[in-house]
């Protein structure tokens, strides 16, 4: 993104009471520390303060831009790899929950115009779309020309002076993207891919015959970029293709014999979960247990941990961890060895992500935790 825009004022953090964070010009009040609060709200150096929305219905340039910055330390180490994990489920999850288009009319309604699943969730995920059809070099260059632009920089801006730029620096238009994603609700699209005929092509190899159908009928036609995942006998080969029609159909040489074929594979898009594939399934989902869960999560304060207890099992502690490591509410409970027991759980704990392990006396088992405002 860039140096910080306020090198001569410094950055820092004020400790208050309330959960969360909010962000202001050069110090962000937080009300807990984790990793991804720390990016979300030094995000809005940038991306509010350095540049910032000249109208209430443009705020998700700000809090979509921000979300996306948490994914940004998420993909810096493989320590974050659980979370990354668990937000980008979140997240996606929340995203189809949204409701009108991220560019409202209606600014009248604190709640609405703040939205998690449109604002936040989905403002993400319309910016990982679009990082997904230009490609990370070109995206981070977008970025850095939107803020630099001297148009925008220390100035405010519009949701059409981000799609200038994008358009400008990727060279190609995306009107339609933005019709469809950002000034209206078009709903999301649904997609199934078949692997229609097998064909040799002298000495290319095979053809891979390729048709995408676009299976929602109430809802328009979606013009958008997909990756492809073709999967040979010898390889996997992934190929982006222009999607513009309700069925469509592709010839793609490839080396060995094409086995199979899966439609974006991981999840650059914003649509239905069902997916149909041919030859292979597609396993995108987090790692569960049946003998321990956690839900609701993310949660407002008030959350259930259910488990089997194991053979020898008297008792069980629920530990809840910050993002530090540090234990921050714990409850014991008796129980019999396999049973299925459940704490409800009241906590008054700031938003923020936390740890729950569950120990009996055959050993621990730990799943994240999302406190939410």
């Amino acid at each position: 993104m860039g140096p910080y825009p306020f090198e001569k004022e410094k950055y820092g953090h004020a400790h208050v009471t309330f959960k969360g964070g909010m962000e202001h010009q050069t110090i962000s009040s937080m009300g807990n520390i984790g990793a991804e609060l720390i990016a979300h709200e030094l995000a809005h150096q940038w991306f509010g303060d350095m540049v910032t929305p000249s109208r209430w219905r443009d705020i998700w340039l700000n809090e979509g831009f921000a979300t996306m910055s948490e994914f940004f330390i998420y993909e810096s180490s493989p320590k974050y790899e659980g979370l990354k994990a668990l937000f980008s489920r979140i997240y996606y999850e929340r995203a189809l929950l949204s409701d009108g288009p991220l560019v409202s009319d209606d600014t009248t309604s604190v709640p609405d115009l703040f939205s998690f699943s449109r604002i936040y969730a989905k403002g993400y995920m319309v910016l990982r779309m679009i990082r997904g059809i230009v490609g990370d070099d070109v995206f981070k260059t977008v970025l850095q020309t939107y803020l630099r632009d001297p148009d925008h920089a220390y100035k405010s801006v519009t949701t059409d002076d981000f799609k200038q730029t994008l358009e400008r620096v990727s060279g190609r238009s995306f009107d339609t993207f933005f019709n469809q994603w950002v000034y209206s609700d078009s709903g999301v699209p649904r997609y199934s891919v078949t692997l229609s005929s097998l064909e040799s092509s002298g000495s290319s190899g095979y053809v891979a015959e390729i048709t995408i159908q676009q299976d929602e009928t109430g809802s328009p036609v979606f013009d958008l970029p997909v990756w492809v995942k073709i999967k040979t006998a010898g390889r996997e080969v992934l190929v982006q293709l222009e999607n513009n029609q309700r069925q469509q159909h592709y010839s793609i040489e490839v080396e060995g014999q094409p086995l199979a074929v899966e439609v974006d594979p991981f999840k650059w898009i914003l649509r239905q979960e069902s997916v149909t594939s041919t030859g292979m399934e597609s396993d995108d989902t987090l790692p569960f247990d049946p003998l321990f869960s956690v839900y609701p999560n993310p949660s407002s304060g008030s959350f259930s941990v259910q488990w089997k207890a194991r053979p020898g099992t008297s008792h069980v502690v629920a530990d809840v961890y910050d993002g530090l490591g540090r234990l921050v509410f714990r409850q014991m409970e008796p129980t019999l060895a396999n049973s299925i027991s459940t704490f409800h759980l009241s906590t008054s704990l700031p938003a923020g992500t936390y740890f729950v392990r569950v120990t009996d006396q055959a050993g621990g088992r730990v799943l994240p935790l999302v406190i939410q405002p």
